[in-house]
Protein backbone atom coordinates (compact mmCIF):
# COMPACT_ATOMS: atom_id res chain seq x y z
CA UNK A 1 0.00 0.00 0.00
CA UNK A 2 1.44 3.38 -1.00
CA UNK A 3 1.90 6.26 1.42
CA UNK A 4 -0.95 8.11 -0.29
CA UNK A 5 -3.28 5.11 0.08
CA UNK A 6 -2.36 4.68 3.75
CA UNK A 7 -3.18 8.34 4.43
CA UNK A 8 -6.51 8.07 2.57
CA UNK A 9 -7.52 4.84 4.33
CA UNK A 10 -6.51 6.30 7.70
CA UNK A 11 -8.61 9.39 6.99
CA UNK A 12 -11.59 7.15 6.20
CA UNK A 13 -11.10 5.18 9.43
CA UNK A 14 -11.16 8.44 11.37
CA UNK A 15 -14.19 9.74 9.48
CA UNK A 16 -12.44 12.84 8.15
CA UNK A 17 -15.04 13.51 5.47
CA UNK A 18 -15.41 17.23 6.26
CA UNK A 19 -11.73 18.01 6.72
CA UNK A 20 -9.93 19.33 3.65
CA UNK A 21 -7.58 16.67 2.17
CA UNK A 22 -4.53 18.92 2.40
CA UNK A 23 -5.17 19.39 6.15
CA UNK A 24 -5.43 15.71 7.05
CA UNK A 25 -2.48 14.91 4.79
CA UNK A 26 -0.36 17.43 6.71
CA UNK A 27 -1.47 15.83 9.98
CA UNK A 28 -1.06 12.20 9.01
CA UNK A 29 1.79 11.99 6.50
CA UNK A 30 4.66 12.39 9.02
CA UNK A 31 3.28 9.51 11.08
CA UNK A 32 2.72 7.46 7.91
CA UNK A 33 6.37 7.75 6.96
CA UNK A 34 7.34 6.60 10.44
CA UNK A 35 5.06 3.62 11.06
CA UNK A 36 3.50 2.83 7.66
CA UNK A 37 0.48 0.51 7.64
CA UNK A 38 0.44 0.36 11.45
CA UNK A 39 -1.00 3.88 11.40
CA UNK A 40 -4.28 2.52 10.04
CA UNK A 41 -4.61 0.20 13.05
CA UNK A 42 -3.89 3.10 15.40
CA UNK A 43 -6.49 5.23 13.60
CA UNK A 44 -9.20 2.60 14.05
CA UNK A 45 -8.33 2.27 17.74
CA UNK A 46 -8.42 6.06 18.24
CA UNK A 47 -11.74 6.30 16.39
CA UNK A 48 -13.32 3.73 18.72
CA UNK A 49 -11.76 5.32 21.83
CA UNK A 50 -13.08 8.79 20.92
CA UNK A 51 -16.57 7.54 20.02
CA UNK A 52 -18.16 8.80 23.29
CA UNK A 53 -17.29 12.35 22.22
CA UNK A 54 -19.88 12.11 19.44
CA UNK A 55 -22.40 13.29 22.03
CA UNK A 56 -20.53 16.55 22.56
CA UNK A 57 -21.87 19.65 20.81
CA UNK A 58 -18.83 20.49 18.72
CA UNK A 59 -20.13 23.53 16.92
CA UNK A 60 -18.16 22.51 13.87
CA UNK A 61 -17.54 18.88 12.96
CA UNK A 62 -14.11 19.87 11.66
CA UNK A 63 -12.89 20.37 15.23
CA UNK A 64 -13.54 16.73 16.03
CA UNK A 65 -11.98 15.55 12.80
CA UNK A 66 -8.86 17.63 13.36
CA UNK A 67 -8.62 16.21 16.89
CA UNK A 68 -8.97 12.62 15.68
CA UNK A 69 -6.18 13.10 13.15
CA UNK A 70 -3.92 14.91 15.62
CA UNK A 71 -4.36 12.31 18.37
CA UNK A 72 -3.68 9.54 15.86
CA UNK A 73 -0.46 11.30 14.89
CA UNK A 74 0.60 11.61 18.53
CA UNK A 75 -0.17 7.96 19.33
CA UNK A 76 1.24 6.53 16.09
CA UNK A 77 4.25 4.93 17.81
CA UNK A 78 2.26 3.53 20.74
CA UNK A 79 1.18 -0.15 20.74
CA UNK A 80 -2.59 -0.42 20.29
CA UNK A 81 -2.78 -2.37 23.56
CA UNK A 82 -1.53 0.76 25.36
CA UNK A 83 -4.33 3.00 24.03
CA UNK A 84 -7.48 3.45 26.12
CA UNK A 85 -10.61 5.65 25.88
CA UNK A 86 -10.02 9.09 27.44
CA UNK A 87 -11.90 10.00 30.65
CA UNK A 88 -14.93 12.08 29.68
CA UNK A 89 -14.27 14.65 32.43
CA UNK A 90 -11.05 15.45 30.57
CA UNK A 91 -11.85 14.76 26.92
CA UNK A 92 -15.31 16.40 26.96
CA UNK A 93 -14.26 19.83 28.29
CA UNK A 94 -11.04 19.72 26.25
CA UNK A 95 -12.99 19.01 23.07
CA UNK A 96 -15.42 21.85 23.74
CA UNK A 97 -12.61 24.32 24.44
CA UNK A 98 -10.77 23.14 21.36
CA UNK A 99 -13.41 24.75 19.16
CA UNK A 100 -12.92 28.14 20.82
CA UNK A 101 -9.14 27.87 20.34
CA UNK A 102 -9.27 26.78 16.74
CA UNK A 103 -7.31 29.84 15.56
CA UNK A 104 -4.70 29.53 18.34
CA UNK A 105 -2.37 26.71 17.38
CA UNK A 106 -0.39 26.53 20.63
CA UNK A 107 -3.53 26.10 22.78
CA UNK A 108 -5.18 23.79 20.26
CA UNK A 109 -2.14 21.50 20.35
CA UNK A 110 -2.21 21.55 24.16
CA UNK A 111 -5.79 20.25 24.25
CA UNK A 112 -4.93 17.53 21.73
CA UNK A 113 -1.82 16.49 23.67
CA UNK A 114 -3.81 16.40 26.92
CA UNK A 115 -6.36 14.04 25.39
CA UNK A 116 -3.60 11.91 23.86
CA UNK A 117 -1.83 11.69 27.24
CA UNK A 118 -5.07 10.58 28.90
CA UNK A 119 -5.44 7.83 26.28
CA UNK A 120 -1.93 6.46 26.81
CA UNK A 121 -1.90 4.04 29.74
CA UNK A 122 1.66 4.90 30.78
CA UNK A 123 0.92 8.64 31.07
CA UNK A 124 -2.77 8.76 32.02
CA UNK A 125 -1.94 8.71 35.74
CA UNK A 126 -0.32 12.15 35.48
CA UNK A 127 -3.34 13.75 33.79
CA UNK A 128 -5.80 15.79 35.87
CA UNK A 129 -9.18 17.30 34.86
CA UNK A 130 -7.98 20.68 36.17
CA UNK A 131 -5.47 20.85 33.32
CA UNK A 132 -8.30 21.79 30.93
CA UNK A 133 -9.10 24.84 33.03
CA UNK A 134 -5.43 25.79 33.23
CA UNK A 135 -5.07 25.76 29.43
CA UNK A 136 -8.16 27.98 29.25
CA UNK A 137 -6.35 30.60 31.32
CA UNK A 138 -3.19 30.72 29.21
CA UNK A 139 -2.29 33.03 26.37
CA UNK A 140 -0.95 31.23 23.27
CA UNK A 141 2.43 32.85 23.94
CA UNK A 142 2.43 31.53 27.50
CA UNK A 143 1.87 28.00 26.20
CA UNK A 144 4.95 28.40 23.99
CA UNK A 145 6.86 29.95 26.89
CA UNK A 146 6.17 26.93 29.11
CA UNK A 147 7.61 24.61 26.48
CA UNK A 148 10.74 26.74 26.03
CA UNK A 149 11.34 26.98 29.79
CA UNK A 150 10.84 23.25 30.25
CA UNK A 151 13.21 22.42 27.42
CA UNK A 152 15.77 24.71 29.04
CA UNK A 153 15.46 23.53 32.63
CA UNK A 154 13.05 20.59 32.93
CA UNK A 155 12.58 19.67 36.58
CA UNK A 156 15.72 21.63 37.48
CA UNK A 157 15.81 25.23 38.68
CA UNK A 158 15.22 27.74 35.86
CA UNK A 159 17.24 30.47 37.60
CA UNK A 160 18.79 31.31 40.95
CA UNK A 161 20.59 34.27 42.54
CA UNK A 162 21.98 35.33 45.91
CA UNK A 163 21.58 38.85 47.27
CA UNK A 164 21.49 40.78 50.53
CA UNK A 165 19.00 43.28 51.89
CA UNK A 166 21.54 46.03 51.22
CA UNK A 167 22.54 45.03 47.68
CA UNK A 168 20.02 47.31 45.95
CA UNK A 169 19.24 44.70 43.27
CA UNK A 170 15.93 44.44 41.38
CA UNK A 171 12.99 42.82 43.15
CA UNK A 172 12.39 39.10 42.70
CA UNK A 173 9.60 39.40 40.09
CA UNK A 174 11.63 41.73 37.86
CA UNK A 175 14.66 39.46 38.20
CA UNK A 176 12.61 36.37 37.28
CA UNK A 177 11.05 38.18 34.31
CA UNK A 178 14.56 38.98 33.05
CA UNK A 179 15.53 35.31 33.43
CA UNK A 180 12.55 34.32 31.26
CA UNK A 181 13.44 36.96 28.68
CA UNK A 182 17.02 35.66 28.48
CA UNK A 183 15.84 32.06 28.02
CA UNK A 184 13.64 33.18 25.11
CA UNK A 185 16.51 35.20 23.66
CA UNK A 186 18.80 32.17 23.89
CA UNK A 187 16.19 30.15 21.96
CA UNK A 188 15.84 32.92 19.33
CA UNK A 189 12.19 33.18 20.32
CA UNK A 190 10.26 36.44 20.07
CA UNK A 191 7.01 36.44 22.05
CA UNK A 192 4.56 39.32 22.24
CA UNK A 193 4.16 39.02 25.98
CA UNK A 194 4.41 41.23 29.01
CA UNK A 195 6.84 38.92 30.82
CA UNK A 196 5.95 40.34 34.24
CA UNK A 197 2.23 39.66 33.71
CA UNK A 198 2.84 36.22 32.21
CA UNK A 199 5.15 35.26 35.07
CA UNK A 200 2.51 36.31 37.61
CA UNK A 201 -0.14 34.34 35.71
CA UNK A 202 1.99 31.17 35.66
CA UNK A 203 2.64 31.64 39.38
CA UNK A 204 -1.08 32.19 40.04
CA UNK A 205 -1.82 28.91 38.25
CA UNK A 206 0.81 27.20 40.46
CA UNK A 207 2.82 26.06 37.42
CA UNK A 208 5.94 28.03 38.32
CA UNK A 209 7.16 29.03 41.76
CA UNK A 210 9.32 32.00 42.69
CA UNK A 211 10.81 31.41 46.12
CA UNK A 212 12.88 33.75 48.26
CA UNK A 213 14.66 32.17 51.22
CA UNK A 214 16.47 34.36 53.70
CA UNK A 215 19.01 33.74 56.42
CA UNK A 216 19.59 36.37 59.09
CA UNK A 217 23.05 37.28 60.36
CA UNK A 218 23.35 39.40 63.51
CA UNK A 219 26.18 41.91 63.40
CA UNK A 220 26.98 43.31 66.88
CA UNK A 221 28.04 46.86 67.58
CA UNK A 222 31.55 47.60 66.41
CA UNK A 223 33.80 50.55 65.74
CA UNK A 224 36.66 51.57 63.52
CA UNK A 225 38.54 54.71 62.61
CA UNK A 226 35.40 56.16 61.07
CA UNK A 227 33.19 55.76 64.11
CA UNK A 228 30.91 53.46 66.10
CA UNK A 229 28.33 51.30 64.30
CA UNK A 230 25.12 50.12 65.92
CA UNK A 231 24.12 46.45 65.94
CA UNK A 232 22.37 45.39 62.75
CA UNK A 233 20.92 42.35 61.00
CA UNK A 234 22.07 41.37 57.53
CA UNK A 235 19.76 39.22 55.41
CA UNK A 236 21.27 36.79 52.92
CA UNK A 237 18.52 36.08 50.39
CA UNK A 238 18.34 33.35 47.74
CA UNK A 239 15.80 33.79 44.94
CA UNK A 240 14.95 30.74 42.83
CA UNK A 241 12.60 30.21 39.88
CA UNK A 242 11.44 26.66 39.10
CA UNK A 243 8.53 24.53 37.91
CA UNK A 244 6.27 23.23 40.66
CA UNK A 245 5.33 19.54 40.92
CA UNK A 246 1.97 20.47 39.36
CA UNK A 247 3.77 22.43 36.64
CA UNK A 248 5.95 19.44 35.78
CA UNK A 249 2.91 17.18 35.47
CA UNK A 250 1.01 19.76 33.46
CA UNK A 251 3.80 20.28 30.92
CA UNK A 252 4.44 16.56 30.51
CA UNK A 253 0.71 15.96 29.97
CA UNK A 254 -0.10 18.93 27.72
CA UNK A 255 3.04 19.58 25.68
CA UNK A 256 4.75 17.13 23.36
CA UNK A 257 8.26 17.06 24.74
CA UNK A 258 11.10 14.67 24.11
CA UNK A 259 14.64 14.52 25.40
CA UNK A 260 13.96 17.10 28.11
CA UNK A 261 15.89 17.16 31.36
Amino acid sequence: MTEKNIVEETAKALGLKDLAPEIYKDLLQPATREVGKALLTTAKTVSIALAPLDAVNWGYQQSKQWLSAKVTQKLANIPVSEIQPPPMNIAGPAALNLYFSYDQEALRNMYAQLIASSMKKSTSGNVHPAFVSIIQQLLPGEAILLEVLYREAGSNIIGERNRSNYSGETNAVEWASNIIFEVCKKSNLVLELDFNSSLLNLMRLKLIDLESESEAEYVPEYGDSKGIYSPTVNLHITDSLAFTVLGNRFVRSCIEIENCR
